[in-house]
């Protein structure tokens, strides 16, 4: 399997407190006109009640990236394992050699898409690109900037195991966002890491006991990228850039009990 470093979107758990947007502008010092790397999306529909849920977005570092194609500068590069660099090389729409950076030594979060600023020309060719709309135009520098995983954080040896995790998830209060093994290229309900896996606590591995999604909690699975679901749909079709992100969509318990 092609198993990277992936984002899973709780959407059952966003409060749209912003937090995850917070904590990301305070680690990289992001001012008024420079952009958010991380968003949180608000979306009401009528379905005979009004609702409302928020969905947490980012760079979803995608198998194939759109922006990393689009970049006439060569701004951006992939790490990649061995048995990625070989699936990649057989993929239809391969990153190109020269834009694979060797993660054998684990460098790099598995997977994570990166962007060197000091080759970016402003262009913006990569956010008209991106169907995520996750590079962002930095105004104030005339340069993009997007989500890179906050691999140096991801990668630390002086923060505790339970801190080496971007700072959004590091945030989030009500756990919406975890970072985990994803495999872009297959449907979410063959990814290898489990629904159980996905509700353990970093630091002392108890098990969350706030279960969401059903009246008990139970049985509701993560979908992909342009699935159907109050969450998932409002996400392109995975099938454009095969993302690295898996989201648990919203469920709504009535008041008779139901679960719709």
């Amino acid at each position: 399997m092609a198993v990277q470093k992936g984002f899973k979107i709780d959407v059952n758990q966003c409060i749209s407190c912003r937090s995850c947007e917070m904590a990301c502008k305070v680690e990289y010092n992001l001012r008024r006109g420079q952009g958010r790397r991380r968003r949180v999306i608000e979306k009401t529909v009528d379905e005979g009640d009004i609702r409302t849920f928020f969905i947490s977005l980012a760079c979803n570092h995608c198998a194939n990236p759109a922006c990393l194609m689009a970049c006439p500068k060569g701004a951006y590069s992939k790490a990649m394992n061995a048995s990625n660099r070989a699936l990649n090389l057989s993929s239809a729409n391969p990153v190109p050699a020269s834009q694979v950076i060797n993660n054998d030594l684990s460098t790099y979060p598995e997977g994570v898409v990166l962007h060197d600023p000091a080759k970016c020309i402003g262009c913006r060719r990569c956010e008209w690109a991106c169907p995520y709309g996750a590079p962002q135009f930095d105004a104030v520098r005339a340069r993009m900037h997007k989500c890179e995983m906050c691999w140096q954080r991801v990668k630390s040896t002086s923060l505790h195991s339970s801190r080496r995790v971007p700072a959004c998830v590091a945030t989030c209060i009500g756990g919406a966002i975890k970072l985990m093994d994803i495999d872009p290229r297959i449907a979410a309900s063959a990814d290898a890491v489990t629904e159980k896996d996905y509700f353990l606590r970093d630091d002392n591995l108890v098990a969350n006991q706030f279960k969401p999604g059903t009246a008990d909690g139970t049985g509701v699975g993560f979908s992909a990228a342009g699935d159907a679901g109050r969450g998932s749909s409002y996400l392109a079709d995975r099938s454009l850039t095969n993302p690295a992100v898996r989201v648990r969509n919203r469920r709504y318990i009535n008041r008779d009990g139901t679960v719709s």
